[in-house]
């Protein structure tokens, strides 16, 4: 019989169920922005059945276990700073195209670009950089064949709770996500901070951003700002908001929410970075939290290599290291003589592939792994992500 792994798995209307309706905020001229509904603040009986659910899920770790109590805890307690009875503002901006995500290999071009942009006055050698990525995704080789074959694909395809297929050409999918879990009525306001998603123009995003996040503050009073960044967009947020601190020192904003960041990547990549003479401690010292953000949460996934803990951050929250996928990995590793090997392998890079990890935060994690009898369901987005939305940050 197969056993049935489900983690962190909760509605989203149980977080968002209940709130006090207004009539929609301005939000002055902004291009690509719409007024949207949220609740402020959670009922303490769904706080207490969401902090159950993070029991009974994949967060088995007690150290994340204590975060998601707090956070929603702290979520039910008390609408968010500034203006509650507007709601807050909702900065929304997301990462790279979908097809740059690779299942497993590593894409070398995005992390030389990282390395420009944290240490701009370091010449670079990307020869043996490069070098030492061919290595690490040697190690990947072997499995292309299985990776890029049409029942992995398909698998993938199925394994979201909300399959990207049809969204490839989203430019804001950060802020559709949002816009879909609000429930109608309620008042809270999505401002979609759109741009290529292509890591090249970043110089040119934050230029642009930077004058647009204070217009944000300045059209909006009083309101709570929280900023909901995902993979490469969190890199973009993160330059933007120092710069601002800089030029306008009066913004602040509540809440800087980065999911799947690369300011800090996966251990193997930290590793590769000492080819270009940058140790794990010279990108902790350059990713610092900006003067003009009040709490700092980061989401991550170890088998997301996009991610990793961000010590600036005031919490960090893992998703992939509960029991059900613990569980798997293990009886994947110890099933080479009992399962289909080829099944075994199919399972085994669904399991780690980059890709899905990478975009469950938003859209959740499902495998089906036949090898071994499991399907695994994780759900992040309403556990540990939208509490964060509305929480007061002075609380945390």
């Amino acid at each position: 019989m197969k056993r049935i792994l489900v983690g962190m798995t909760m509605c989203a209307s149980v977080l968002l169920a209940a709130g006090r309706a207004s009539a929609e905020p301005a939000l002055g001229q902004l291009p690509g922005s719409d007024a949207v509904s949220v609740s402020v603040p959670l009922p303490e009986a769904a706080a207490a059945e969401a902090i159950e659910s993070a029991k009974s899920s994949g967060l088995s770790g007690a150290s994340d276990l204590a975060t998601i109590t707090k956070l929603v805890g702290s979520a039910a307690a008390v609408p968010a700073a500034g203006d509650a009875a507007q709601g807050p503002v909702i900065v929304a901006i997301s990462g790279l195209n979908f097809g740059e995500i690779g299942w497993g290999p590593l894409e070398f071009k995005h992390f030389i670009k990282l390395a420009n942009v944290l240490f701009p006055k370091k010449r670079h050698d990307p020869k043996a950089f490069n070098t030492s990525f061919d290595t690490y995704n040697s190690q990947f080789s072997n499995l292309k064949t299985i990776a890029e074959s049409p029942e992995v694909q398909q698998e993938e395809a199925a394994g979201l709770d909300e399959p990207l297929i049809s969204r490839a050409s989203v430019t804001n999918y950060v802020a559709d996500k949002v816009k879909r879990v609000l429930p109608a009525g309620s008042n809270a306001t999505i401002v979609r901070f759109n741009w290529s998603r292509d890591p090249e123009d970043t110089e040119t995003v934050v230029a642009k951003f930077v004058p647009q996040l204070a217009k944000v503050y300045d059209d909006n009073p009083g309101r709570p700002i929280c900023i909901l960044a995902h993979s490469w967009g969190t890199v973009i947020m993160h330059e933007v908001l120092h710069k601002l601190e800089v030029v306008r020192p009066d913004v602040k904003i509540d809440k800087f929410i980065t999911i799947g960041s690369p300011l800090m990547p996966g251990n193997g990549v930290v590793g590769i970075f000492s080819k270009l003479e940058i140790s794990k401690e010279d990108l902790t010292a350059a990713v610092t939290k900006p003067g003009n953000v009040r709490y700092w949460h980061n989401v991550w996934a170890s088998r997301d290599m996009f991610s990793n803990t961000i010590a600036a951050a005031d919490s960090n929250v893992q998703v992939d290291n509960g029991a059900g996928v613990e569980d798997a990995a293990y009886e994947l590793k110890t099933s080479l003589f009992s399962a289909d090997l080829i099944q075994l392998k199919r399972d085994f890079v669904i399991l780690e592939s980059v890709r899905k990890w990478h975009m469950s935060y938003l859209f959740g994690y499902k495998a089906d792994l036949k090898s071994i009898g499991t399907k695994l369901k994780v759900t992040v987005f309403a556990p540990v992500v939208a509490p964060q939305l509305y929480a007061a940050p002075q609380l945390q």
